[in-house]
């Protein structure tokens, strides 16, 4: 089979979960691997943190989990068989954890009905943890609430909510 290079199909996307973390403290880096052409996670990709040597594999959906991240800037492989690999330097390490538009509460990459399930569980004190308070602040005015919640299920509906992009 013939070697396709990982720089040329693959956007990677890392998203900084910065949830209850105080500057200096290690944080969580997730992202997923997708194929530039079809936008679809890659699965069995291994990602590596060069620098402290952590590596990973992506799941079926092309997403990467890493806990214990210290700030600071890395360089992150990236290699599948029958790819040539790749390297992404200077990543840093915090980031913002908001990737593309607000709505995915639950952090794994698309905004669902999950992400619903996990916003009214945090606004009803049901115990979830916002992952991103950024991409969790759908309408991004102001703080998490309710508003959030309504424009989330417009979203979800078809009711006419446009998600607002990242900051």
């Amino acid at each position: 089979m013939k070697s396709r290079s990982l720089a040329s199909i693959v956007v990677i996307s890392l998203a900084i979960w910065m949830s209850a973390v105080s500057p200096g403290q290690a944080r969580s880096v997730a992202g997923t691997v997708r194929d530039r052409q079809t936008s679809l996670g890659i699965p069995g990709v291994i990602v590596r943190i060069l620098e402290t040597g952590d590596s990973t594999q992506t799941d079926v959906n092309g997403f990467y989990f890493f806990t214990n991240v210290a700030d600071g800037a890395y360089t992150f492989f990236v290699g599948k068989q029958s790819y040539q690999p790749t390297t992404m330097a200077n990543t840093r390490v915090p980031n913002t954890c908001c990737v593309g538009k607000r709505g995915n509460v639950n952090c794994t990459g698309i905004t669902d009905l999950s992400d619903l399930s996990a916003l009214v569980s945090y606004l009803t004190g049901g115990g979830y943890v916002l992952c991103c308070v950024d991409a969790s602040n759908v309408n991004g005015i102001g703080i998490v609430d309710l508003s959030d919640l309504s424009a989330l299920v417009s979203y979800l509906t078809g009711g006419g909510f446009v998600l607002p992009v990242c900051p």
